[in-house]
Parts: structure tokens; C-alpha cells; sequence
């Protein structure tokens, strides 16, 4: 079951972000709902097995914040939506591995775009980690009709957070995933896709 995060599961929702994403990159603070923030949890047999966040931000912000070729495709993407078009940005994700493989995942990125629609937004973001290994959201997003709009090489360099692959600082790759929120959002602008 998916529903949205409450009080009382802040810590099981941290400590399962943590062991996915790696320490230092999210706190208690982030799991705060807002007027522009939402945040769900899946829940198998009672117990929080999976949690998420995400935000809606003017396209102008997001973009300013994304290096030169995320900005650059990401703009592409968006083509003439003006930079206050509201966008959602999928930030964090995490199953617990014993769960993984139950579509847990699947229904949260379902929750948050259907709430994503309903705050007005018609762009979904994703930013995936990329260790060596790849990109760990890449087929689900895939799944899901998101396009491949760019990678970014060490995004995550002068971050405070602690990388499960190479530690501190965090020398991976990101990778940078959209899809509209429209009835025909599975279908990538022109242009928009690969790398």
C-alpha cells in the first residue's frame, strides 16, 4: 500500500532512505510535508518498507540549479513553457532490499506524479544516482515513460553527503530523467531523449 508519510514514520522512512541513498544527504527536516511538498511511504504487512519525496518548483529555478548540459536539454525539453511553469522534481527514493522487486517503487513514482498533476504541475524531473554500476532508477523511470535527457558527470562533488560507493566526496554521476504530466506525458518532446 501507498500512502503519504505521517508523523510517526519519519524514522523508519529515514533510516530506509539512508541505507538506500548513503548518510548525510537527507534529515528529519526533508521528511516535512508542505503546500509544495509531498511525501509517501509503501507499507507491506504494517511495517514502512519504502519512501519517497518530491517537490514543485518554477522550471527557472530547477534549471538555474542543473549544469550547462542538463540546463541545456532540460530547456529543450520544456521548450516554450515559461521558467515559472511548475515542475516536479522526484528528489529521493528508497525500498528496503528485501522488499525491492514488489512494485513498491513503481507506486510511489505513481503517487507523486498524480499529486504532481494535481498541483498543477506537467513536468515530472528525476535525478538519478549513477555509481559505476549505473543508473539504479533508470529502468523504472524507463518504465514509466520518463526520457533520458542528459548525464552529469560528478553532480554530487561539494555535496555533504556520503557516497555507499566511493564515500566522501561523492565522485558519481547523475542522471538526468523528464516526462510530461499530460494525458500524452509518456511521449518525450522533440528532441528530448538519449544523451
Amino acid at each position: 500500500m501507498i500512502r503519504p508519510l505521517r508523523a510517526e514514520d519519519v524514522p523508519a522512512a529515514l533510516a530506509l532512505l539512508e541505507e538506500g541513498i548513503g548518510p548525510g544527504w537527507i534529515g528529519p527536516d526533508d521528511l516535512r510535508p508542505g503546500p509544495s511538498r509531498h511525501l509517501v511511504v509503501a507499507e507491506e504487512g504494517g511495517r514502512v518498507v519504502g519512501a519517497a519525496a518530491c517537490a514543485v518548483r518554477p522550471l527557472g529555478e530547477v534549471l538555474a540549479e542543473l549544469p550547462s548540459n542538463g540546463r541545456a536539454r532540460l530547456g529543450a525539453f520544456a521548450g516554450d513553457d515559461p521558467a515559472t511553469a511548475p515542475v516536479v522534481v522526484l528528489d529521493v527514493a528508497a525500498v528496503g532490499p528485501r522488499y525491492r522487486g514488489r512494485g513498491h517503487y513503481a507506486g510511489m513514482l505513481d503517487s507523486r506524479m498524480e499529486w504532481a498533476r494535481a498541483a498543477g504541475a506537467d513536468i515530472a524531473l528525476a535525478i538519478g544516482w549513477a555509481p559505476p554500476d549505473g543508473c539504479h532508477i533508470a529502468g523504472s523511470v524507463g518504465r514509466a515513460g520518463f526520457a533520458r535527457l542528459a548525464e552529469l558527470p560528478g553532480y554530487y562533488e561539494g555535496l555533504d553527503g556520503q557516497c555507499p560507493h566511493c564515500g566522501r566526496p561523492c565522485r558519481c554521476a547523475a542522471v538526468l530523467f523528464a516526462r510530461r504530466l499530460s494525458p500524452a506525458g509518456a511521449a518525450p518532446a522533440p528532441g528530448a531523449g538519449g544523451r
